[in-house]
């Protein structure tokens, strides 16, 4: 193949320019792998979210007592055992129907363990994801705290002082069954 002295002379730029596309590319894709797997990891995070999510998408024949209320919605969140065919999470929901309520869930296991708590694999490499969503949760200014058929004494030592700090505080608490 036969080149001349000018090809010869643009051929290092050349492959400057196919250097610097190549990494560009190769960063591009990096960055896409590096954003994929933060998303993976962001999604695993949220499964926790998505299993204590209320939705109100399933209308029950109601009377709304108190929504909408006067002074609008009460921040509520509410503590309940969490087992196969326990129908306390729909308890919530008929609750929300019937009153205006901004509500959260936490759920346990049955005896103490927050749901959330030992299987980091599920969620995010955290095995105390439960316990930090509760105590992030009761961050928030919850004006009502709602135990359904579970014990108080059962929470975590700093989940218990929290509770306690905030009943003190002046929420409201709600101890059913």
């Amino acid at each position: 193949m036969l080149h001349c002295k000018h090809c010869l002379r643009q051929r290092p730029s050349v492959l400057v320019r196919v250097a610097v596309i190549l990494a560009l590319g190769c960063a591009f894709f990096l960055q896409g792998s590096v954003a994929q797997e933060d998303e993976e990891a962001e999604r695993v995070r949220d499964f926790l979210e998505v299993e204590h999510a209320l939705s109100l998408d399933f209308v029950t024949p109601h009377t709304p007592w108190a929504k909408p209320y006067a002074q609008g919605p009460v921040k509520t969140l509410f503590f309940a055992p969490w087992f196969q065919g326990s129908t306390d999470a729909r308890e919530i929901v008929e609750l929300m129907q019937r009153f205006d309520l901004d509500a959260q869930a936490v759920y346990f296991m049955p005896g103490s363990r927050l749901v959330g708590d030992g299987r980091p694999d599920w969620y995010g490499g955290d095995p105390l994801a439960g316990t930090n969503r509760t105590l992030r949760l009761l961050d928030a200014g919850n004006e009502v705290l709602v135990f359904i058929n579970l014990n108080p004494d059962v929470l975590p030592p700093d989940v218990k002082a929290k509770v306690v700090a905030k009943v003190r505080a002046g929420s409201g608490l709600v101890v059913v069954g």
